[in-house]
Order: C-alpha cells, then structure tokens, then sequence
C-alpha cells in the first residue's frame, strides 16, 4: 500500500508542476490516480490486450502484494513508476525555469 502512496504522490508531483492551481492539480491527480486503479473495466476482452493493459494497472500488482506474495515484478513495476513521473516532473520545474 506504501508503494501506492508514492505512486499516487509522485503522479500528484508531476500534474501540480503543470499546472498553476493547488485545487486544479489535486483534484486532477486523485481522478488520474482513481482511474488508472479502477480502468479494469475497460479493459478489452481481446487474449493480446488484455495481457499487456492489465500489465500497467496499479490493482494487477497491488494484488499479490496484499496476499504477502513478495515478488520482485510489483516493486520493478511501482519504482519504475516512481521514478518515471519523478523525472517527468523534473523536466517540467527545469522546462518552466528556463522559460
């Protein structure tokens, strides 16, 4: 759940260094956040799809984590998740100060 937390803060990051609004940006970040937790339902029924979209959502992997599976993919999955909307918050604050 603590790996959640942080996926949430730092997707949370990255909308508030777009915007300009504290209300804008958290009200974006908790429905970018909601829906990629809930986006099961649109999952496509197709075996090649379903596969790899299922792969990206943060419940496939919160799953096994909530069991007491330790597994090495989940904590791959949020850390990369982390560090990507980190970076991208980076270059957001870096593009803005140099404009």
């Amino acid at each position: 759940v603590l790996m959640v937390g942080e996926t949430s803060l730092a997707v949370g990051m990255f909308v508030s260094s777009l915007t300009e609004s504290v209300i804008v940006s958290a009200l974006v970040s908790a429905i970018l956040v909601l829906l990629w937790m809930l986006a099961r339902a649109v999952v496509p029924q197709d075996e090649p799809w379903r596969g790899f979209v299922s792969y990206f959502m943060l419940d496939t992997h919160l799953q096994n984590l909530l069991r007491g599976i330790l597994d090495l993919k989940p904590l791959v999955f949020f850390g990369s998740a982390i560090t990507l909307f980190l970076m991208l918050t980076h270059r957001a604050v870096e593009s803005q100060r140099w404009s």
